[in-house]
């Protein structure tokens, strides 16, 4: 009887071992220059989509300038409206029941803008979440209210508590 000898072990020997291993080998260097050239075109997409988005956010402002400052204009109240945006100030302060000792006020005119400002500068002191509401609360005021400065640190009156120095700017007609 003859021994029975399997098909694959013949095709690796001789000649077809060395196609077989050239085979192998141009795979795996397609592999790596795939992975390689996909990664790269990954980056460069990555950039371009940047691009795009910069450029379409630089377009979007420069079309909407004039609106934005006539919104602004609008929204900037008179010398008499002056006085109660400083008391919707000093209301925010006391809702989240924080105290305004004392103020320091320098209003400021400047004749080509065509408006006034008025500055403010006041500490307050509470804790950490009742000063982020304040803070939210002057942000989202009717009128602009913007905040030129911020200083926090550690109140040293009692545990747990943050002493706020504040200055704002508010503008006026």
């Amino acid at each position: 009887m003859r021994a029975w000898k399997e098909p694959a072990a013949g095709l690796l020997k001789g000649p077809y071992l060395y196609i077989v291993f050239v085979f192998v080998f141009i795979l795996a260097i397609n592999g790596v220059i795939t992975v390689a050239v996909t990664a790269r075109q990954k980056e460069e997409i990555r950039l371009l989509e940047e691009k795009v988005a910069s450029l379409s956010r630089r377009a979007a402002l420069k079309t909407n300038i004039p609106e934005d400052i006539g919104t602004f204009e609008k929204r900037l109240p008179d010398s008499k409206g002056l006085t109660k945006v400083i008391g919707d100030v000093f209301s925010a302060a006391k809702k989240n029941g924080l105290a305004v000792p004392a103020g320091d006020y320098s209003p400021e005119t400047s004749s080509e803008a065509g408006f006034s400002r008025y500055t403010v500068s006041f500490p307050v002191e509470g804790r950490y979440p009742e000063i982020k509401k304040f803070i939210y609360d002057l942000e989202t005021l009717k009128h602009p209210v913007v905040i030129e400065e911020i200083a926090f640190s550690r109140s040293k009156k009692s545990e747990g508590t943050i002493e706020l120095r504040l200055r704002l700017s508010v503008y006026f007609i």
